[in-house]
């Protein structure tokens, strides 16, 4: 039983879950401190959650080869019945991505809704 909680798998999830935590956390500083107006801090806090972005994205990609390597089936899975959720999460991801390059000013609505109101 206390096998199964140590394995590649089950570790990386784990670290999946810090690494998504900490680029959360990155992104509400931003918010926070543009609310209070703090320019200069906006911008910094700004780079640090674009670059704990990427490296999530990295270390969800690099799970994919422990994912594979571990769980065979459950990658075989994420190709096969699970796809259309992984590449609606793949689209989500770069929609997001673009939001977040693009720096569209928060003024009490979602970033989402002001980015498709400009265009």
């Amino acid at each position: 039983m206390a096998q199964s909680w140590l394995n590649p798998t089950s570790i990386y999830s784990g670290m999946l879950a810090a690494w998504v935590c900490a680029y959360l956390t990155a992104v509400f500083l931003v918010h926070h401190a543009r609310r209070a107006g703090a320019t200069d801090l906006v911008a910094l806090l700004r780079r640090r959650a674009l670059a704990s972005g990427v490296v999530v994205g990295a270390g969800v990609l690099a799970g994919l080869a422990v994912v594979a390597a571990d769980a065979p089936d459950l990658f075989a899975d994420l190709l096969g019945p699970a796809l259309p959720l992984v590449l609606l999460t793949l689209a989500h991801n770069a929609v997001v991505a673009r939001l977040a390059v693009a720096d569209v000013p928060d003024e009490g609505t979602t970033r989402a809704s002001v980015h498709l109101r400009s265009n």
